[in-house]
Order: C-alpha cells, then sequence, then structure tokens
C-alpha cells in the first residue's frame, strides 16, 4: 500500500496543476458567461449554472497569484499539521476549511486576508467559497496602497527612482519589470507602453506629457528594442507600486477634468475614445458615461468622514480605467485608485 503523502505536499501539487501562464483569462470568463446565459435560458438555477459552467475555476493565471496561493495553502497545512491531520486527503481538507477560516478571524485577520486563504486553499480542493463562511469585505476596510507602511520612508529616499517611474506609468510591479523597449511606441502627441496584465491581457498605458515622456525615452537610449526597459536593480526594494499607480490615477483624472473644463469640446473626444475601446473588445459600451458616479453606502461615510469626494466625473474616470488601471468596470477605479 502506497504511503500517504503529507498534505502540504498534496495541496501544493494540486495548484501546480492549475498553472495557467500566457492563457486569457477574459476569453474564459466570456466563455463561461455566454454558456451560463445559453443555461439559464434552459432554465436552469444559479447554482447548477456555476457549477457547470467555469472555465477559469481550476486554472491559475500568473505566477504571482501561484505564488501567493502556494504561500496560502502552506499555512493552512501547518494548521491541519497542528490539529494532528497532517496525512488527510485533499477531499478530506475540504471539510477542515471552515474551521481553519473561523481560526483566522479568531486571530483577528482581515476579511481582505481572509479571502485570500479561503481562495487559495478553494483552488487547491477544487471546492467553491461560496460554500463557506466568511467575514463580509468592505471598501471601508481596505487600506492597501493608502496607509503608510514600514519601510515607505527609506524607499522614498533610497528608492525614489522607482516610485517616480511608476507615477508616470501606474502599472502593477511585476507587469513595469517585464516592459520592453519595443513595448514603447509614439505617434502624434501620443506615447503608448504595452504592457502584458492580469491573466494575461494585453494592456497599455497612454502619456501625452512631454515631460513624462522625456523621461522614458532616457530610459530607451542606447538600448535593444529587445531590452527591459528598467534595469532589475531598480526592483531591489519594497517600495509600494500600488500607491504610485493609485498617484497616477489620480493625476490623469485631475488632468481630464481640467482639458474638460478648459475646452469643453474635449469631453466628446473622451467619450468618442472609450466608446470605440469599448467596441474593438466587443464590449457594450456604458449608456450612463454623463451620468456622475456616487459613492454609497458604509464607503461613502468613510470618505465624507476623511474629506474626500465623493461624486466622480464618469468619462474621466472611464478614461483612467482604459488608459491607467486597465479596468473595465469605472467603479474599481475609483474605489481602489481615485479615492486612496
Amino acid at each position: 500500500m502506497a504511503k500517504q503523502k503529507n498534505i502540504r505536499y498534496l495541496l501544493k501539487s494540486e495548484l501546480k496543476k492549475l498553472e495557467s501562464y500566457g492563457q486569457k483569462k477574459h476569453e474564459d470568463k466570456k466563455k463561461t458567461y455566454d454558456e451560463r446565459k445559453q443555461l439559464k435560458a434552459k432554465g436552469y438555477s444559479l447554482a447548477e449554472r456555476e457549477k457547470m459552467c467555469n472555465y477559469s475555476k481550476d486554472k491559475i493565471y500568473s505566477i504571482q497569484t501561484m505564488e501567493t496561493y502556494q504561500r496560502e495553502v502552506s499555512k493552512f497545512a501547518d494548521w491541519l499539521n497542528n490539529q494532528g491531520k497532517g496525512k488527510i486527503t485533499i477531499e478530506q481538507a475540504k471539510d477542515e476549511i471552515q474551521a481553519y477560516m473561523d481560526s483566522l478571524k479568531e486571530r483577528g485577520l482581515s476579511a481582505s486576508s481572509i479571502h485570500t486563504a479561503l481562495a487559495a486553499c478553494c483552488k487547491a480542493t477544487h471546492s467553491y467559497m461560496r460554500d463557506y463562511d466568511v467575514p463580509e469585505r468592505r471598501l471601508a476596510d481596505m487600506t492597501r496602497g493608502k496607509k503608510e507602511v514600514r519601510n515607505d520612508r527609506y524607499n522614498e529616499r533610497n528608492h525614489a527612482e522607482i516610485l517616480a517611474v511608476n507615477r508616470i506609468i501606474g502599472v502593477r510591479r511585476s507587469e513595469l519589470m517585464e516592459i520592453r523597449v519595443r513595448d514603447v511606441s509614439e505617434s502624434g502627441n501620443i506615447m503608448k507602453i504595452y504592457t502584458k496584465g492580469k491573466g494575461g491581457k494585453d494592456n497599455y498605458q497612454i502619456i501625452t506629457e512631454e515631460s513624462e515622456k522625456e523621461v522614458i525615452r532616457q530610459y530607451m537610449r542606447d538600448k535593444s528594442e529587445n531590452e527591459r526597459l528598467f534595469p532589475k536593480e531598480m526592483f531591489r526594494n519594497d517600495a509600494d507600486l500600488h500607491s504610485q499607480r493609485a498617484e497616477r490615477a489620480k493625476i490623469v483624472y485631475q488632468r481630464v477634468l481640467e482639458d474638460m473644463k478648459q475646452n469643453p469640446n474635449r469631453r466628446e473626444y473622451y467619450r468618442d475614445f472609450i466608446e470605440k475601446e469599448f467596441e474593438k473588445k466587443g464590449k457594450k459600451v456604458p449608456t450612463n458615461l454623463d451620468k456622475n458616479y456616487v459613492c454609497r453606502g458604509s464607503f461613502r461615510e468613510m470618505l465624507i468622514k476623511e474629506g474626500k469626494e465623493i461624486s466622480y466625473d464618469r468619462v474621466a474616470a472611464m478614461y483612467v480605467s482604459l488608459t491607467v488601471t486597465s479596468h473595465w468596470r469605472v467603479d474599481t477605479t475609483i474605489q481602489h485608485y481615485l479615492t486612496k
């Protein structure tokens, strides 16, 4: 009889089977949406549709996500070992997830941290997050890129270069590292920087300010088209690039607002840009572009308490979504970037 492997090995091995690097999550989600729509027309319930069709459930699209999930299932395995259950099967591990989530809650972990742990456990055991009871995540409780962390001041002094660069580009660290000279192009007064985003999405950032374009050109000088734009030395730190990503989003948002204020006819330019981008991707063009986005609930209360805006111009915010944060939902850009 074969020796039962430790649950840590089993969980991490299951995750490795889900490697789907280079595949596009968006395409799998669209395929899932289309097929579920057909199943709904045939009378299947929501729960039935979710279990019958989910092309992204058993896939992990990025190395960073894999690293996070591997780390989280190792913590789950440690907990199981401490409970004397280090030799159980994957199926048996499913029955322990709720108790583990309860232990994380008792330890005072944030709802966001608990959700990350649950997502990893569910991926490794091929179970569904909705089957477990965890604290609800609230926007008002999220602090990423908002509060100063331990090394922020040190990084501002000693690693200002990478912070300044991402204040111009506004992407994730992994995306910034992979930009090559060939990914930068200029046409007219627009510079585009193409990046590979989460789930293999093809994204691009738009830069229009001449001073910012010149910074990028300086990094391009004397390099071949296949060379990385930024040297590896720039990334040997823990600088919070998410803060700079949010800062970039706010900078572009204010520029667009000012542009439309000074030149009212420019609003049509931005609306036209947004509509064309949606049409190129085969997505439904938003019909409420000229209606301000107003924050609600506890998130609204938090913003009022902090003296921040609660109403945002949807055209300007959507332009930022498409050219900075690479999100197709304007609420994501407003809630996680513009209000930071």
